[in-house]
């Protein structure tokens, strides 16, 4: 052979080497019946069989056809040719069943790979949803009719507000129709920035709500104490904590006893031109382990009476007073202090149990004074 065919044949033969890596790269200069080839590896999932590929073999080129090669022509020329010429002429490389992959290029839809399929959890979340894993989910909850009806009055429609609330109890949706709109003013502008004149009314309107409210909650003693003098409300003079009131002796009762007793939550009806509030009180002393001593009744104690205003009363307190019963003995007692509201009340029907209260107070008695001598009527207390 002359050295010009073997140049030729080494030229063939590094051209065939080199075609399959041309083949894929540059698309544009591959003949069409090679396209259509290709199109259909790429339709097809990672994983195929051999007989696939030599089911529609890549085409050679022109130049290729021009050689001379009848190899080339086969239905495997696009391998059988390179790859004899290549292990002729280099007796090193690798044969083609080598490396299974070899003769299937890499092609975009082959390196993407198939489908996933879902897995378990998918599944059984399909199954659980009845096969509709695509249903639109659930409409939102129904807003608060109170939440609603802040709106509303934001919006400034107290109509659609009140329709908002109808399904409340009277009682609540007159107290929501009042409290709403007060909370709508404050949230729409600071507290220090509103004119003295409106925070005047607003403090209106929060006593109407509270004098609304106070009826219904329960009667409160707020302060007890035993006092030298009591003179208004917030105005006395308390006695010592550890005081010892003397006891009587015979017939005569002991020391004078004063008791303030400072309310909360009480009722102020209005009635006609006045309002009036109707508070009962009795007192009771106990011994140190609770057992009943004496109950102080009339004319000691302080039965219902009803106080009239023409203003409405803003606090109350109350003066119960009574002397030590005469023949008790020195030592430590409770005095038991309760208070029912009985505003409004026909006579004879009982007070609610949230409108009565209850104090007890601790009480000491010590020996009469004139018992030794140093005692006379000058002591007593009027």
């Amino acid at each position: 052979m002359m050295w010009r065919d073997r140049i030729v044949t080494l030229g063939v033969a590094l051209a065939a080497w080199l075609l399959p890596g041309c083949l894929w790269h540059g698309m544009s200069h591959v003949p069409a019946d090679l396209q259509e080839g290709l199109g259909e590896i790429e339709s097809k999932p990672r994983g195929v069989a051999p007989s696939s590929w030599d089911a529609h073999p890549p085409q050679p080129l022109p130049e290729q056809r021009s050689s001379g090669a009848e190899e080339l022509q086969s239905s495997r020329a696009s391998e059988s040719v390179p790859r004899s010429l290549s292990s002729e002429l280099f007796p090193g490389a690798a044969s083609p069943q080598s490396s299974p992959s070899a003769s299937l290029p890499l092609t975009p839809a082959l390196m993407s790979g198939p489908p996933i399929s879902p897995d378990a959890s998918q599944t059984q979340t399909i199954v659980q949803t009845g096969g509709r894993p695509d249903r639109p989910p659930a409409p939102p909850p129904e807003e608060h009719p109170v939440l609603a009806a802040w709106r509303c009055y934001r919006d400034r429609q107290p109509d659609k507000a009140r329709d908002r609330l109808k399904d409340f109890d009277p009682s609540t949706r007159e107290l929501l129709e009042r409290l709403l709109p007060l909370v709508v003013s404050l949230s729409e502008r600071k507290l220090d920035r509103i004119p003295p004149g409106e925070l005047s009314a607003l403090v209106r309107r929060f006593e109407a709500l509270a004098e609304m409210l106070r009826p219904r909650a329960g009667l409160e003693i707020t302060e007890v104490r035993f006092c030298r003098t009591i003179r208004r409300f917030g105005d006395y003079d308390p006695l010592p904590a550890d005081h010892a009131f003397q006891a009587g002796a015979g017939d005569r009762p002991g020391d004078f006893v004063q008791v303030y007793v400072e309310l909360r939550n009480f009722t102020c009806r209005k009635n006609g031109p006045f309002y009036e509030t109707a508070l009962a009180s009795s007192l009771t002393i106990r011994d140190a382990k609770g057992a009943l001593v004496c109950r102080l009744g009339e004319p000691l104690g302080r039965p219902a009476q009803v106080d009239r205003l023409l203003s409405r009363r803003l606090d109350c307190f109350l003066n119960c007073h009574f002397y030590v019963p005469p023949n008790l003995p020195a030592g430590e007692y409770k005095l038991v202090i309760e208070v029912k509201d009985v505003t409004g009340l026909p006579e004879g029907v009982k007070a609610h149990d949230s409108h009565v209260a209850t104090w007890e107070v601790p009480f000491r008695i010590a020996s009469p004074a004139y018992a030794s001598g140093t005692w006379n009527n000058a002591d007593a207390v009027p």
